[in-house]
């Protein structure tokens, strides 16, 4: 009984969802994107970057041939540059976002 409870519950939120997809048929739904496409570009910036430094570690004899250890110094280089760029994602984000930065 519990469970036909539930499903009735379920088909009536599909049903609602249903009709508000058909409520707003005939208008346009528009939303500004704002800083969004900054963001996508400095975040795909930086994971591009990210990868890169993976691919660097996995072949290079430099780093060990390792990906996540190796020598200490590289390790921790690496560590270092991943930081940095959360802090270049992070600093780019709140420039555009407080118009000190525009595009």
């Amino acid at each position: 009984m519990q469970v036909q409870k539930c499903r009735c519950v379920y088909n009536l939120h599909e049903l609602n969802f249903f009709l508000l997809l058909l409520s707003y048929q005939g208008t346009t739904f528009k939303v500004n994107a704002g800083t969004l496409s900054i963001s996508v570009v400095t975040y795909s910036v930086c994971a591009i970057l990210c990868f890169i430094l993976l691919l660097v570690r996995r072949y290079t004899k430099l780093f060990g041939r390792a990906e996540l250890g190796g020598p200490s110094v590289t390790k921790y280089v690496s560590g270092c540059f991943l930081i940095f760029l959360w802090f270049v994602y992070v600093l780019i984000s709140c420039l555009v976002i407080y118009d000190i930065l525009k595009f």
